[in-house]
């Protein structure tokens, strides 16, 4: 495991990708080692997605008997690893469980102590969750200055996202801003539908204070507060809103201490839904769905934020998911086992029916990427690769992401 993260750290440090790589502010550690931490997830197997039939929605299987089993049966053989990793001796904090798009659990631990738990019968992998950092954005005069005549956000056909849900994951969005301001007038998620599902999210089970977590053993005991849908619940255009980093309802970005990204999520939002007299989105009539993934203090969110994020996705029946991260945001190859585990959690959301919309990144081009016939030559791609659109980098290194 070490091996594998630190010759993706030798990759990151080369001189030919850091000559194109300028994002000063990501510090890299110089050595990892088989004590270094990091947030993993535990893999157990299939979710209930891979159960669920069809018939009828989604919601309401997991809320049937047959669902609640299979739930059931899966918390069970949670439990059952984490007594066994209990029983050796390694120090570990647990948070999210894991049971819609996969069987498993997120955890905090060294990274020898991965590879302890991963040879423990049952479970079928520990995968370092790799971190996305998300770009800077920059602040203009005016928002016509921005948008006057650029055509971005021009939509000349007939589909304005009635009665679409598109989940923005993100830094969080400034949701009380005026590009949020009007009220969509057949929206598919209310009040109602939220309270439905509440206790199958991700969110009311973590929720800050509440006690929960896998087996009652989250991170986060101790507290009676529970979440109420109330909380979920902005108005309207906004039915939706959770910090899946800080664990708590709170998912406007002002309480970011990285400035530069905090307003990252509320431009792309903007871009997607907003609907004012400056700004119209390319489906202004959608509702908007806010996923804060990045915790207040960090720079960058882990994967297994963003993998609690897209399970609740499902469970409401979102039409949409959109990741606009910077570094990593999936991979066309799979070049390592967790590259390949990440890739299969997107791809199963997009079976189930969701559009996945992640964005390649706004670092370098693809001639600085690393492939099987070695990297591109004075900036240009090889012949068997020609597209040179822009790419990601990747971040395997546990870095200020809670």
């Amino acid at each position: 495991m070490v091996e594998n993260v630190n010759n993706y750290l030798e990759f990151y440090q080369s001189d030919r990708l850091a000559s194109g790589y300028e994002n000063g502010a990501t510090a890299v550690s110089d050595e990892i080692t088989d004590e270094t931490k990091a947030w993993a997830t535990v893999y157990l197997g299939e979710g209930t997605v891979d159960e669920y039939d069809g018939n009828g929605s989604f919601s309401d299987y997991l809320l049937s008997y047959e669902g609640q089993s299979c739930i059931a049966r899966m918390e069970a053989r949670q439990s059952e690893i984490i007594a066994a990793i209990a029983k050796l001796g390694i120090e570990v904090t647990y948070e999210y469980s894991y049971t819609t798009l996969v069987n498993g659990f997120s955890a905090y631990l060294s990274y020898k102590d991965m590879d302890a738990v991963a040879a423990i019968d049952g479970v079928l992998g520990v995968y370092e969750a790799l971190n996305y950092e998300v770009c800077s954005t920059d602040t203009v005069g005016s928002a016509s200055m921005a948008f006057q005549n650029t055509g971005i956000f021009a939509n000349d056909s007939e589909y304005m996202g009635d009665g679409m849900t598109v989940a923005v994951i993100d830094s969080g969005v400034e949701y009380t801003h005026e590009a949020f301001s009007v009220m969509p007038t057949n929206g598919a998620m209310n009040l109602d539908e939220v309270e439905k599902v509440l206790q199958l999210t991700n969110a009311y089970k973590n929720y800050k204070g509440s006690g929960g977590g896998i087996g009652g053993i989250g991170i986060i005991g101790g507290g009676a507060t529970k979440l109420k849908s109330s909380q979920l619940y902005y108005n309207e255009k906004v039915p939706y809103k959770f910090d899946y980093a800080d664990l708590d309802d709170n998912a406007n970005p002002s309480a970011l201490t990285h400035v530069s990204i905090a307003s990252h999520g509320t431009h792309v939002a903007g871009i997607i839904t907003g609907n004012s007299d400056v700004i119209t989105g390319v489906v202004p009539n959608a509702q908007l769905f806010v996923m804060k993934v990045i915790a207040d203090s960090a720079s960058g969110a882990a994967f297994t934020n963003i993998c609690a994020a897209f399970e609740d996705c499902a469970v409401m029946g979102v039409d949409v998911v959109n990741l606009s991260m910077g570094s990593v945001s999936g991979f066309t190859r799979s070049y390592s086992s967790t590259a390949a585990y990440e890739n299969s959690v997107m791809e199963k959301l997009e079976k189930f029916g969701i559009t996945v919309c992640t964005s390649s990144g706004n670092l370098n081009n693809s001639s600085h990427i690393v492939n099987e016939e070695g990297t591109g030559y004075n900036n240009l791609n090889w012949t068997s690769n020609p597209d040179n659109g822009i790419v990601t980098l990747l971040l395997p290194i546990p870095l200020q992401c809670r």
